[in-house]
């Protein structure tokens, strides 16, 4: 039966990988096409499954899933820097917030990946799922330049939540 978890989580991980890389080729505004570049649909279609590769426990599958977030905060925090020079004034604030929020899941990653505590790794990673959806919060008037980047973070932290083992000795 364990074995057979195993294999529905990876199958729901691939799945994962295949929504985010059907949802990138449905890009159509200026905000989509940054958020949707090649590079970043080669990240969303492939990285999950690369960076799992021939894992062989459940605690290696927790860890890749981990990286992915931590990656994909990396990459918001990268393009969030880039928009803010051609960006007005208050879109500029709003992209420094997001950067600090995507730092926080940067951070709560490095805990999540350092702790054996598993009610400390749910905990840190509950939190980096609430900066995601802070980005949501300061974008909400406004429209939201990270946004593509967003709702993949908002499914890669949820995943790797629902991927925490019960052990992580």
């Amino acid at each position: 039966m364990k074995n057979y978890n195993y294999f529905i989580i990876l199958a729901n991980i691939m799945a994962l990988s295949c929504a985010f890389s059907l949802y990138n080729v449905e890009a159509n505004s200026e905000v989509d096409k940054f958020c949707h570049n090649v590079e970043f649909q080669a990240d969303c279609s492939a990285s999950i499954p690369a960076k799992i590769g021939n894992v062989v426990n459940e605690k290696e599958v927790f860890y890749a899933a981990v990286k992915v977030l931590e990656d994909r905060a990396n990459a918001g925090i990268d393009e969030a820097t880039s928009k803010r020079p051609s960006s007005s004034a208050e879109v500029q604030g709003m992209l420094m917030a997001a950067i600090s929020d995507y730092t926080n899941v940067v951070e709560a990653c490095e805990k999540a990946k350092g702790s054996k505590n598993v009610a400390e790794v749910e905990s840190v990673l509950k939190e980096a799922d609430n900066s995601i959806k802070n980005v949501n919060d300061i974008f909400a008037i406004q429209e939201n330049p990270v946004q593509g980047i967003n709702e993949n973070m908002h499914m890669a932290a949820r995943t790797a939540i629902q991927l925490i083992p019960k052990s992580l000795e």
